[in-house]
């Protein structure tokens, strides 16, 4: 099998030192009998060894002819068994001790409906419990290994970390600790371990027992380790691993509200059909049809929607449709819809058939344009923001808006909304999920993010100083006094001690640092 078809298969070779700490997570005694399920070349195997781990006590299996033999050429005296996991059941090889592996990645969407269906079913049989459909492969082995696993023994992956943040993961982690407890989760914050894809990974350790005990958080970083105790529940296992002491203690000291419980929140405007709706050349209509759009907002530099920020137009046609195709009323307009229903989009199909214009009436007139005062990034890099919007300009549907739920001074909103505080929860709670050091706020997400719940005119003030200029980087506003003028007035407002305050604005920092410096090393180990 080609590297390029492994890839397609996701079988990403471990590395030495994820390997050796994965297997020293979950080992015990040199009797454990070890199981490394989807072995490939080994690599547990071969960490179990460097413990001193007695070959009779290891087993490795493989669906892989070619990867197989690579491990029995290396792993003289192992046990090892051409196998497919998934036609495996605990009577065949179980119960283990231990049972240790980097599982194949491979999203749902791109496993054959057969191979899907006789995973899932597999599950189904050795645990009783039905995953969501949108479990990847990786968390379809881990639950069927789960089964083989003896009174207290360990299993410890290698995993991507996304269905630790997805929602439809909260049934599989609920599921997992029900007979389990998480033992240990694992993360480098500095390290790439899997170079070759863009996906973040951890390690996770689980021990059958029902005893309830305290998770180790474990963040790998600087050639040292960063150590929380707490006890996982069914939430996003990600929160715990990277919230530090301060997060913990403004929520300790500070009334806050969520994001959802004062904003409505909703996605942009999505087009469907976008060079008819937001033409990016001059088009000859009307201009009461005509409106400002935000194409997205990543070029949009400011704390506040401006008129020069809006170079997008959104043609909309939704107050008066027959008006608008009537070419004796507007000729312009009526002859753009009437050119535009003989038009076809680059799959062939015309543009009044196109599935996201059915549910318009007529196809050309948008069910709604939606919008707000306070526009919300959906993806960060280095840029913390949230944007007033006074205007109601529309935004499309790569970012969100919101509308306050009970009437707020905007500009004591926005303080709220932009402090540092935010940035924070939002480092916290956003998800990180892929390599390319990207922060994504889905609904859910943005609707959790705590808010100081503090109401002061002096916040008001503060947020106007930095309207008055460009947004920066997060690093460059923490140097800029008048955003500590913020965040000092904001902590002093909910009772935050001063020194409480600067330990968020260090520790927003930290968390993006880590990220965007993860990010770097990516694509500097895949350049090399």
């Amino acid at each position: 099998m080609t590297r390029a078809e492994r890839l397609l298969r996701g079988q990403f070779d471990t590395p030495r030192r994820v390997a050796d700490r994965g297997f020293a997570a979950a080992v015990r005694s040199a009797d454990d009998r070890v199981w490394e399920p989807t072995c490939g070349p080994g690599s547990f195997l071969h960490a179990a060894l460097r413990r001193g781990h007695p070959c009779d006590r290891l087993l490795g299996t493989e669906i892989d002819g070619d990867r197989l033999a690579e491990a029995r050429s290396a792993l003289p005296g192992v046990a090892l068994q051409h196998a497919d996991l998934f036609a495996l059941t605990p009577a065949d090889v179980g119960p283990f001790d231990v049972v240790v592996g980097n599982p194949p990645f491979v999203r749902p969407e791109r496993m054959a409906t057969a191979d899907r269906a006789r995973a899932r079913a597999a599950v189904v049989a050795s645990t009783g419990f039905s995953p969501s459909a949108k479990a990847d492969l990786a968390v379809l082995a881990l639950l069927h290994c789960t089964a083989f696993l003896a009174p207290g023994g360990r299993l410890s992956f290698v995993m991507p970390n996304t269905w630790m943040d997805a929602d439809f993961g909260a049934d599989v982690r609920a599921f997992l600790l029900r007979d389990h407890r998480l033992l240990a989760l694992i993360e480098s914050r500095d390290d790439p371990w899997f170079p070759e894809v863009a996906v973040n990974t951890v390690i996770v350790v689980l021990e059958r027992t029902r005893e309830p005990r305290t998770t180790n958080f474990v963040q790998l970083v600087d050639g040292g380790e960063r150590t929380t105790r707490g006890v996982a529940d069914a939430g996003r296992w990600t929160v715990p691993l990277r919230a530090p002491a301060s997060w913990h203690d403004v929520l300790a000291r500070a009334p806050t509200r969520s994001l959802g419980e004062l904003l409505e929140i909703g996605y942009g405007t999505k087009v469907g059909v976008a060079s008819f709706f937001t033409p990016r050349e001059p088009v000859d209509v009307e201009a009461r049809w005509r409106r400002p759009f935000l194409r997205s907002l990543r070029d949009v530099h400011r704390y506040e929607v401006r008129g020069e920020h809006v170079d997008g137009v959104l043609l909309d046609f939704s107050a008066d449709p027959e008006a608008a195709a009537d070419p004796a009323q507007n000729p312009g307009a009526a002859a753009w819809i009437a050119g535009a229903s003989e038009r076809r989009n680059r799959s062939g199909v015309p543009f009044p058939d196109v599935r996201s214009v059915q549910q318009n009436r007529p196809w050309y007139a948008l069910r709604s344009v939606r919008t707000g005062p306070v526009l919300l990034p959906q993806f960060r890099s280095e840029r913390h923001y949230v944007l007033s919007n006074p205007h109601a300009v529309p935004v499309n549907n790569s970012a969100w808006w919101g509308r306050w739920r009970a009437p707020v001074d905007p500009d004591v909103g926005g303080g709220l909304l932009n402090c540092t505080w935010m940035a924070l929860a939002a480092e916290v709670l956003g998800r990180t999920n892929l390599g390319e050091g990207l922060l994504t706020l889905y609904g859910p997400d943005l609707k959790a993010l705590p808010v100081l719940q503090v109401e002061a005119p002096a916040i008001g003030e503060a947020f106007r100083a930095l309207k008055a200029r460009p947004v920066l980087p997060l690093a460059a506003e923490l140097r800029r006094d008048d955003r500590l003028a913020l965040d000092r007035t904001v902590g002093a407002a909910a009772g935050l001690p001063i020194e409480l305050t600067e330990a968020v604005r260090a520790d927003a920092l930290r968390l993006l640092s880590e990220r965007t410096t993860l990010a770097g090393r990516l694509r500097a180990a895949r350049r090399a």
